[in-house]
């Protein structure tokens, strides 16, 4: 059964809230750190793609409709990832501030970066 919304293509949809950047670091581990319980990565890959409302706001462009999110960002290499990652399905308008506090959270390794790993 296909399920359609009528006329979701000429929606606009607006959509407010944190404007993230997720980030996914791949590499081989060869021990445990010492300092915590997780594991020691040696970072050979990062993949960045839109989270939280940012990737909301790609979801309902991959639907068809069009999606404007709203949302403030630091200014900063995230906020510009962002920026070119949303411009490819959806029209991007950040509010940079530099006061704007970003938030920078990695969970479950510790990375060791060797080379400069590609970017967006």
């Amino acid at each position: 059964m296909k399920v359609t919304l009528p006329e979701f293509e000429r929606a606009g949809v607006l959509v407010v809230g944190d404007v993230m950047l997720d980030r996914y670091w791949y590499g081989p581990t060869s021990r445990i750190s010492p300092e915590a319980p997780v594991p020691v990565v040696k970072v050979e890959n990062i993949e960045e793609r839109p989270g939280g409302a940012a990737n909301v706001a790609m979801n309902i462009a991959s639907l068809g409709a069009t999606s404007r999110p709203v949302g403030l960002t630091g200014i900063d290499d995230a906020a510009r990832a962002l920026s070119r990652a949303g411009q490819r399905q959806c029209e991007v308008r950040l509010r940079l501030r530099p006061d704007s506090p970003d938030y920078h959270q990695a969970a479950g390794a510790v990375a060791q970066s060797t080379a400069d790993p590609p970017r967006l």
